[in-house]
């Protein structure tokens, strides 16, 4: 090392942080995701799998993070379930924070 000291992080800064977040209302988080059932090639088994889509943060969590899962108005969900037709466009507003 050339003489530079090499400087110690606090062990308080090594630590993971935890944050909790919460929605208003009452009812379920429509939090959009993405999910499959698959056929493991190795052994053949079945898998269900799924994913959350995450995104952009909104202004209440960007402090804690770089993005978040998106979130999704009831009104919007049968769109991202594809029950009503839409445009690539109009999915992807619905990836706004």
């Amino acid at each position: 090392m050339n003489g530079a000291k090499r400087r110690r992080t606090p062990r308080a800064a090594r630590r993971a942080s935890t944050q909790a977040v919460f929605l208003r209302h009452s009812g379920a988080a429509r939090w959009l995701r993405l999910w499959r059932h698959w056929r493991a090639p190795a052994n053949g088994e079945t898998l269900k799998t799924f994913t959350i889509i995450t995104g952009e943060p909104n202004a209440l969590c960007a402090p804690i993070h770089n993005r978040m899962p998106v979130i999704i108005d009831a009104a919007d969900w049968q769109t991202w379930l594809g029950e009503v037709p839409a445009s690539s466009d109009e999915l992807q507003t619905l990836l706004q924070p």
